[in-house]
């Protein structure tokens, strides 16, 4: 069993393996204007040989949301790293495991800041979108943008343009800045905890695998502590859309 704990701020990437700390969320102070939220993901799996894993499961540090604390915890213990890709900065965790039963539990504590609702946030035209978002008007595996784009038209070409129309779990660029949107009311857009972000489902999946492995348990939990610590938020699992991207 390999247990590491990590306490305050960090850099882009992790080093191997985080440093131990006694420091306890309590005693970091909430900044103002932020939800804390706690995650706590299990994922458990039978493997029949040795598999090699790239989980997508740590907190992502960055776009308005801080790691206070996160502890990892894998069953049975192995060698393992974490980086972060230059693209999007999300944080990859990558083992090989031998078979047998093999768990890994993530746990942490974010501070996710609020951000003022953008309900008057217009439309950019194309030709002023940024060229690091441009990407995202591209056809992707699962969001081929090229062929449903006059299906958008038509289903939702006739509502005011900017935040009226859109309908999914995603985040567009509006008014020159990413934009969460939850019109399906799964769980307010402040109450969500961004693990990933990519252009759909195949960028962000939580696990990668190669070899034979079947999962036995899957358990993530996202819950509000500045409130009230019943409450739990479910993780965003996005929509793909064009001139969106998608977080988990």
């Amino acid at each position: 069993m390999i247990h590491l704990n990590h306490s305050g701020n960090h850099g882009d990437s992790d080093a191997l393996p985080f440093q131990a700390s006694t420091a306890n969320v309590a005693d970091t102070a909430q900044p103002a204007g932020c939800a804390r939220m706690k995650i706590d993901c299990l994922l458990a799996y039978e493997l029949d040989a040795a598999c090699d894993f790239i989980f997508l499961i740590h907190a992502s540090a960055g776009m308005n949301q801080t790691v206070v604390e996160e502890e990892l915890l894998i069953e049975p213990g192995t060698r393992f790293r974490t980086y972060a890709d230059p693209q999007y900065g999300n944080r990859f965790l990558r083992l090989q495991a031998a078979a047998g039963p093999f768990k890994v539990s993530y746990r942490a504590v974010v501070d996710r800041m609020v951000e003022t609702p953008a309900f008057g946030a217009p439309e950019v035209p194309v030709h002023d979108i940024p060229d690091n978002v441009l990407r995202f008007l591209m056809p992707t595996r699962y969001c081929e943008s090229d062929l449903l784009g006059p299906a958008a038209v038509k289903m939702f070409g006739a509502l005011p343009r900017g935040h009226a129309r859109v309908q999914a779990i995603f985040e567009a660029w509006l008014g020159g800045r990413w934009v969460l949107f939850d019109p399906t009311g799964m769980a307010p857009v402040e109450h969500v905890v961004r693990v990933a972000t990519g252009r759909d489902a195949k960028d962000v999946a939580f696990a990668t695998i190669f070899g034979p492995a079947r999962m036995v348990a899957l358990s993530p939990e996202v819950t509000l502590l500045n409130q009230n610590p019943a409450v739990a938020a479910p993780i965003d699992l996005g929509r793909a859309h064009p001139q969106a991207q998608e977080t988990v």
